[in-house]
């Protein structure tokens, strides 16, 4: 999901930008119909487009550019109906996504050439892994390049020797290369989550208000027994934000690199991209 791969997002497309409720209800949501709905030919033609603005949504905050097809409909109720049908609880998504963590930022290129002074760490001694780190500066389109060990600490570059076969613009490339898969995952994984839980409340009020076809109920439906009663959670798109936009290093320093060949009157570019590892003192 990510980067180009597919997203999965629901309604029209003029709420792409707000079809994501930004504060779920404050305790788990239960449907309280009696009909089992558990995978996605259960759902009624009416119910497989429930959702349609949030595929539209991802397509475009997880760069897939995901529109509405029997393909994405399909993949998106594929993740709703991931252990879990219409007589489950329906459990809150995390506030905000996980935290980018050492291995989704850097990329292993190099092995460190000696004890590195300074406060001793297993991860500053020779022979110990070297890492690429991209640090992107989103305002002003700058990307740095920095070493770092195994713990995400700055490593001088002089102190790095490169894997065999790997040129400095090789490792700058699998560094941003992984950043970006990393980022789109990572993001994406979130960004998902939120539209499955606001697609599981759409799926359970449609039943509970009578959406469904009786053909279907009586067909295709099975029906489990419950005493639960239907506890209506409505969208106030007053209230809504956006899923979390992902934003990827090499797109973006194919811009930069454009605008570095279109220079100004002056002779400067209006874009800064550092374009070898900055040294680090230890």
């Amino acid at each position: 999901m990510a980067g180009g791969s597919s997203a999965i997002a629901g309604s029209s497309a003029s709420q792409q930008a707000s079809d994501i409720p930004a504060k779920p209800p404050s305790t788990q949501f239960h449907s309280g119909v009696s009909h089992v709905v558990s995978k996605y030919s259960q759902l009624t033609p009416e119910q497989k487009t429930l959702c349609d603005g949030l595929i539209i949504s991802l397509g475009l905050h997880n760069l897939s550019s995901d529109q509405p097809t029997d393909a994405t409909r399909r993949a998106l109720w594929k993740a709703v109906f991931s252990n879990w049908d219409t007589t489950c609880p329906i459990v809150k998504p995390k506030v905000a996504p996980r935290v980018r963590t050492h291995h989704d930022a850097a990329t292993e290129c190099g092995t460190i050439t000696q004890n590195l002074p300074g406060k001793a760490s297993p991860a500053r001694v020779a022979n110990q892994p070297a890492f690429i780190k991209p640090n992107v500066n989103w305002d002003g389109d700058g990307v740095v390049f920095n070493w770092v060990d195994g713990r995400g600490s700055g490593v001088s570059s002089k102190y790095v020797r490169l894997k065999d076969g790997y040129s400095l613009q090789q490792a700058r490339a699998l560094a941003s290369n992984h950043w970006d898969r990393s980022e789109a995952a990572r993001l994406g994984a979130y960004n998902l989550s939120q539209a499955v839980f606001w697609a599981r409340h759409r799926l359970c009020q449609s039943i509970a208000q009578g959406m469904h076809s009786a053909t279907a109920t009586a067909t295709t439906v099975g029906s489990r027994p419950t005493d639960k009663q239907p506890t209506p959670v409505y969208e106030n798109h007053a209230l809504l934000q956006q899923v979390v936009q992902i934003r990827l290093i090499i797109p973006r320093m194919e811009g930069v690199l454009r605008d570095m060949v279109a220079m100004s009157p002056q002779g400067q570019a209006k874009h800064f991209v550092t374009l070898q590892p900055e040294p680090v003192d230890d």
